[in-house]
This record gives structure tokens, C-alpha cells and sequence, in this order.
């Protein structure tokens, strides 16, 4: 029979008698400083809605008192050092490989290009060419000063249709000595190696494979900011020399006379308008002397080289960074026959990431291109780039890209333009593979009716990376 007693909190309704045997034990096991709270024991467990609210997780001490948050007993455990934690900003990233204070990130990438016009000129026909791309890049973790160096190979060969042979390798290092809080010491060696465009004005019309180019150069500088002022010195070195060039019906011809020397010296310097914004001028003067006096037209090609440019620096964070200047640049030759090389430049480095996950940036230069032509004395280049990639997902990212190339020749034959579009997409299946795809669309549009052509290529590959 089960009895029934009045219920001690006020509240109504009948319950279950709990054996006192019950309370005396978790009394005992408790300890004789709980033994008033088993003899309420029964009561408490016995009233209407303890078990509900202990269900939601809450525990009401007595009728007074605010309900409190119970304590879980299934809290998350603390991530072992290395594992968990808070999740990366880029899954895909290299890992590299760690040397002491040194950070190795090697990658390997491995493609087929099929294109409408194998070598962008008037004269490329259609072709399947294997691309073959290796990287290196390497850096400091030091608490002061830094180094690195990135190495680039390409290797771009004719599977089918028009011969095609496209070494390239490009090689940047550089090394930063913090002298003090406001003074550096920057070292820089540059290596480049690649095959003269055929659009190129200089391009030989009778040779079946245009001359390898190399390019050495070697920088010191110096540079220190103070409160409000900052200022800049770099002094360059840079030589130039070319292989011969193949003839389309056999033998080769020799272009030792374009190789030459470059000696600049260039200054920058400004103030600080804040920490975000620092305008600043920069002048830099420069000799070019050929190993050969006179070229094989009988012209004199070394000469003298100014530029002076005035333009903003600014850091805004990872958000928005860079610099853009605007200024003037001219190449005087000392062969009075040939007229100056001179015109406006401009120069622009811009990174911008407006939302997470998409990353801008614009590259332009503007060059001094020497000329082979007889009473030719060279033309300015302007180089531009528009590049956005976008994170659809963390494993694949879309990109997108505009380019120009604007010659302004000083030959009386007008201008030559080059503009490129391409789009591409790559897709990581985990953290060392990934495949890429993309396509490009490129044009020539020249006053020279000779230099125009058109180009339509679409690229599929596999990227590996460590």
C-alpha cells in the first residue's frame, strides 16, 4: 500500500515515500557533517519539477535563490599542443620544410597548353605544349634582420604542331640587416634567363628560334626612418648579354654587340603624414655601356639614363598596401644620329583584400627597351597587370586577370598594343595536391600592320607542393 503525507514545501500533489534506509546510507558515505541534509533527502527528490530542471540543466537551491547554471560534466577537453585550436586562415597553405632558422616551400607543377598561336606573333601556328614549372622559395624566421630567395623554372616543349622551346628561370634574393631601430642594410642578386619574344621589334625576321637573354643584377642599399623624415640610397649593377640566335635555314648569328653594362644610383625620400601615409620623391641616374662601341649598323648605343618621380607610399594593414608614383624618364644615347628615348612613367604596386578571402593586385613599370635597327634608337615600355582571386571554398579558388603592354616606339612607326585576358581555377584534393585550369585570351594590335596577331589558349595541370 503506498502512503501519502502532506507535502512539507506547500506545494500539492501526493509522492513516494524514499525508505529512510536510503538517507542514513548516503548520509554515512557523505559524512556526519551531511546528515541533516539525508534526512531531507526523501523530500527533495521528491518534489514535482526536480527532475524537469535538472533535466534543462538547472538545479534550484531553495524558493529564494535565482536558478543557477548546473555544472557539465562532459566539458571539451583542452587541444594537445599541435592539434586543434582555433581552425587556419588557409587549410591549403605549404607546410614547408623547417632547416634550423630557415623555411623551405618547394612545389612542383606539371601541364598540357593547347593554343592557337604557339610563340604570340604573326608567324605562331597551333600547338599541345608540355609546361613544366618548379619553385623554391625560401625565408628567415630570425627576431632581426631577414633573407630569401625564390627560385623559378619554367620549361615550355612542343608535344604536336609548331616547335616550340621556352626555357625560363628567374631567381630573386635579398637579405635585410637591421642596424639599429631605424636603420637597414638591404642586399639584393637577381638572376633571369629567357628566350627573346617573337613580337619582340627586335626579333630577327630570318631566325627559326630567337637568342636566349640573361639578365645579372646585384643591389646595396641603405635606408632609415626617423620620427617624421625618411630617406632611401640604393646603388645597382646590371649586365645584359645574349646567345645567338638560330637561322631558319641552318647556322647561327652571333648578337655579342647588344650585350651591355647598367650602373645606377638612385635616392628616395619623404615624410610621414601619419603612419598610414608617406609621399615621397625619388631621382636615379644611370650608365649603359655596350662591350661593343658600335653596334654591327656602325651606331653608338651606351649612353646615359635619368628618371624623377614623385608618389605615395601607404599601409593601411593586410587590408591595403603599396605604393603608386608618376614621374619622367629619358635615355639619351651618345650617337648624335639617334633621337632620345624619353616620356612619362609610371609605376604602381597595390595590394588590396576587400572581404576575407579575396585578394587585388595591380603591378605597372615603365621601361627603357634598346633597339638592333639602324637609326632606331629604342622605345618605352608600359607594363601593367589587374590580378583578383576569390575563395569560393577553402580548396578551391577561382581567379581572374587583365594585362597590357603598350610600346611606345621611337622609330616612327606608332605604338604597339598588347592586351591579355585569362581566367583560371584551382581546386586542392588535400594539403600537397592540387589541380589548376585556366583560360587565356591575348592580342597585338599594332600601327605596324606586320607585329598584329592573336592567341587562344586553354591549360589544364597538376600542382604539387610541400
Amino acid at each position: 500500500m503506498v502512503k501519502t503525507r502532506k507535502n512539507t514545501t506547500g506545494l500539492k500533489g501526493s509522492v513516494r515515500k524514499v525508505p529512510l534506509k536510503l538517507a542514513l546510507l548516503v548520509a554515512f558515505l557523505a559524512g556526519s557533517s551531511s546528515f541533516v541534509f539525508a534526512q531531507n533527502l526523501p523530500q527533495v527528490l521528491e518534489e514535482p519539477g526536480f527532475w524537469e530542471s535538472t533535466k534543462a540543466g538547472r538545479f534550484i537551491q531553495n524558493e529564494d535563490e535565482e536558478p543557477s547554471r548546473a555544472s557539465r560534466e562532459n566539458l571539451p577537453q583542452n587541444p594537445e599542443q599541435g592539434l586543434g585550436g582555433r581552425p587556419e586562415a588557409n587549410p591549403f597553405a605549404p607546410l614547408g620544410i623547417r632547416s634550423g632558422n630557415f623555411m623551405l616551400r618547394p612545389s612542383l607543377e606539371q601541364g598540357l597548353r593547347a593554343t592557337s598561336n604557339s610563340k604570340n606573333s604573326s608567324s605562331g601556328k597551333n600547338a599541345v605544349l608540355s609546361e613544366t614549372q618548379l619553385r623554391m622559395d625560401i625565408q628567415t624566421d630570425l627576431p632581426r634582420h631577414a633573407a630569401f630567395l625564390n627560385l623559378t623554372g619554367n620549361w615550355i616543349k612542343t608535344i604536336s604542331g609548331d616547335d616550340v622551346s621556352e626555357p625560363f628561370l628567374l631567381l630573386n634574393s635579398g637579405l635585410r640587416l637591421d642596424l639599429d631601430n631605424q636603420s637597414r642594410l638591404n642586399l639584393g642578386f637577381d638572376y633571369m634567363l629567357r628566350r627573346e619574344s617573337a613580337s619582340s621589334p627586335n626579333s630577327l625576321d630570318v631566325a627559326d628560334e630567337n637568342p636566349l637573354f640573361h639578365t645579372l643584377s646585384g643591389t646595396v642599399g641603405i635606408e632609415r626612418e626617423g620620427n617624421l623624415l625618411f630617406g632611401r640610397a640604393d646603388a645597382r649593377f646590371e649586365r645584359n648579354f645574349y646567345g645567338d640566335a638560330d637561322l631558319i635555314g641552318g647556322g647561327s648569328i652571333s648578337q655579342s654587340d647588344r650585350n651591355n653594362n647598367y650602373v645606377s644610383a638612385k635616392l628616395r625620400g619623404g615624410f610621414q603624414v601619419s603612419a598610414a601615409l608617406k609621399p615621397f620623391v625619388e631621382v636615379e641616374a644611370g650608365k649603359r655601356i655596350y662591350d661593343d662601341k658600335y653596334d654591327h649598323n656602325g651606331f653608338q648605343r651606351s649612353g646615359n639614363q635619368y628618371a624623377a618621380n614623385a608618389g605615395l607610399m601607404f599601409d593601411l594593414g593586410e587590408k591595403f598596401n603599396g605604393e603608386l608614383s608618376v614621374g619622367y624618364l629619358r635615355a639619351q644615347l651618345d650617337d648624335d644620329r639617334l633621337r632620345n628615348v624619353d616620356g612619362l612613367a609610371f609605376n604602381a604596386l597595390v595590394n588590396w583584400s576587400p572581404r576575407r578571402g579575396t585578394d587585388v593586385a595591380l603591378n605597372a613599370r615603365t621601361l627603357v627597351e634598346g633597339a638592333t635597327t639602324a637609326n632606331v634608337s629604342g622605345s618605352l615600355l608600359y607594363l601593367a597587370s589587374l590580378e583578383v582571386n576569390h575563395n569560393i571554398r577553402s580548396n578551391l579558388m577561382l581567379t581572374a586577370g587583365l594585362d597590357t603592354r603598350i610600346r611606345d616606339n621611337k622609330d616612327n612607326t606608332g605604338f604597339d598594343y598588347m592586351y591579355g585576358a585569362q581566367i583560371g581555377a584551382t581546386y586542392w584534393i588535400n594539403r600537397f595536391v592540387a589541380l589548376n585550369a585556366r583560360l587565356r585570351h591575348e592580342q597585338m594590335k599594332s600601327d605596324l600592320a606586320s607585329r598584329d596577331y592573336r592567341s587562344n589558349s586553354i591549360y589544364v595541370g597538376m600542382k604539387l607542393q610541400r
